[in-house]
């Protein structure tokens, strides 16, 4: 008999992939009387539920084929509040002692598909907005996390990636050219179509990033806009709303200003966060329900507006 490889979903639902004909039928015996007894049973649910030795707290409502698979131990999936959807999404912890916060969102959208691998963080702050047709792919792995500020604006298409998935060494003296590095969204970004985010990463609140641009280890600017493979720089000095310009039932004549400085972002040393620090302090925190204390407290409590803020006073040497 070959060996099998296990994988714990959301629902006590138990893929075993090579077994043989007979445990398979078994699995979908148990699996049906499981599953009735979670339905029946799920008006009355606590807030923690324990799967091995992973944890939901806050479980979501499942939609349309959406799935949470635990294939490793001491992962957290953690919602802000039980009445999250999650629709046609698949979140997967890949390895061990990760955590996955998903705030306050009213639903989280279609077609994304949240992935951790060992030792990673991934933080997706209040409302944000997915494509609802088209995939959203998040991944992070290499021990690195990916934080995603409040507020954001994501179109279709849109990848994150922390690792490359396969280490690359220089031939002479063997050492290794690829780390894996964090990711950076900050509060109210803007990706366009297609938008490709790889390691090391950072984007100001505020920041435009246009249609097909790929980035990777670059700080994007606050209330700048950047367009291109690799993404550079068109213009300082701008903010967009979340308001949909398709839907405009007016003349366009009346939509030429917006007189409001909510989405203008500027330096405040005081407040500041860098993803240097967010780094850090995950690391230090060796569990996961550490990492999780630590997201509460300094990412998703109150802030400043300008914690995300990058700008030339941020890229001055200390």
């Amino acid at each position: 008999m070959r060996a099998t490889n296990k994988y714990v979903s959301y629902g006590a639902r138990v893929v075993k992939r090579y077994a043989p004909k007979p445990v398979k039928a078994l699995g979908r015996k148990v699996l049906k009387k499981q599953s009735s007894r979670l339905k029946a049973d799920a008006s009355i649910k606590p807030p923690e539920l324990s799967y091995g030795e992973n944890t939901v707290i806050n479980h979501p409502k499942l939609h349309n084929g959406a799935r949470i698979v635990f294939g490793g131990k001491n992962n957290i999936l953690y919602l802000e509040s039980p009445d999250i959807v999650i629709d046609n999404c698949k979140i997967h912890f890949h390895g061990d002692n990760s955590v996955m916060y998903i705030s306050k969102n009213k639903q989280m959208s279609h077609h994304v598909n949240l992935n951790t691998f060992n030792d990673s963080t991934l933080y997706i702050g209040k409302d944000v907005s997915f494509y609802k047709s088209f995939r959203t792919d998040i991944v992070a792995s290499e021990h690195t996390n990916i934080i995603i500020g409040d507020d954001c604006l994501f179109s279709l298409n849109i990848w994150f990636r922390t690792s490359d998935a396969h280490a690359a060494y220089d031939a002479i003296n063997r050492t290794r050219l690829n780390p894996a590095k964090s990711i950076l969204v900050g509060d109210h970004v803007w990706l366009g179509q297609n938008v490709t985010l790889l390691k090391g990463t950072m984007i100001g609140s505020g920041a435009i990033v246009g249609a097909g641009s790929i980035t990777t280890g670059k700080a994007l600017n606050s209330n700048s806009s950047y367009a291109g493979a690799p993404a550079r720089e068109l213009k300082k000095g701008v903010f967009f709303t979340k308001d949909d310009a398709n839907k405009f039932s007016q003349s366009p004549d009346r939509h030429l200003k917006y007189d409001s400085d909510d989405w203008i972002y500027a330096y405040d040393k005081d407040s500041q966060l860098t993803l240097r620090e967010i780094d850090d302090n995950l690391a230090a925190a060796p569990t996961s329900k550490e990492k999780l204390e630590y997201l509460k407290k300094y990412l998703a409590g109150p802030h400043n507006k300008n914690r995300f803020y990058i700008g030339e006073e941020t890229h001055r040497p200390k």
